[in-house]
């Protein structure tokens, strides 16, 4: 008779347990965030563009990025995967996180099907509203750390013709993968 209500009381825990281990699952769910990307180019060449890639999972269009410590160099870069167009945006900082910083000259925007050269910037800004830690592997060789990040953008740029062609490039994005090390 003792034993009884021991293995009721051991069911109970060992139940227990697992239903909290199964509440807490919702919690740490590994789903990836999508990836939302969102620009307007105005002036010599008109575009919009806009696409969301579920899971992060590159389709016809792909973005991500990285952040370096050794050069202090921000990337992103957003492209047509059949090279309709390209967007990178990049700066100059020592460390990466949530504020805003100053474009760099680097920063440009590329159409061929419009007959147009590259345009660089000029000026500009990028935002990073979020920064989300989502795999951190720390330092080393090769070690880097998978953010998710949030923000926004605007930037003049200027082709190398004569006279030079501006556009204004203007956007948002959320839950891009950036790898920083």
């Amino acid at each position: 008779m003792k034993r009884l209500p021991i293995f009721l009381i051991a069911t109970f825990f060992i139940g227990s347990f697992f239903y909290s281990c199964n509440t807490t699952k919702d919690d740490d769910d590994d789903t990836l965030p999508d990836a939302v990307f969102n620009a307007t180019v105005t002036g010599a060449v008109n575009q919009v563009i806009s696409f969301t890639l579920p899971e992060n999972v590159a389709g016809s269009e792909a973005v991500n990025g990285s952040f370096s410590s050794a050069i202090d160099l921000f990337s992103m870069n957003a492209m047509n995967l059949s090279g309709a167009w390209q967007l990178g945006l990049s700066y100059n900082n020592s460390s990466f996180g949530v504020g805003t910083y100053d474009l760099a000259g680097t920063s440009g925007f590329t159409n061929p099907s419009q007959a147009q050269t590259s345009f660089l910037a000029t000026s500009g800004s990028i935002t990073i509203s979020k920064a989300d830690l989502f795999q951190g592997v720390g330092s080393g060789v090769g070690g880097a750390d998978t953010y998710f990040v949030d923000g926004s953008f605007t930037a003049m740029m200027e082709s190398s013709d004569t006279p030079p062609q501006q556009v204004q490039v203007s956007g948002t994005f959320s839950g891009i993968t950036i790898s920083v090390n």
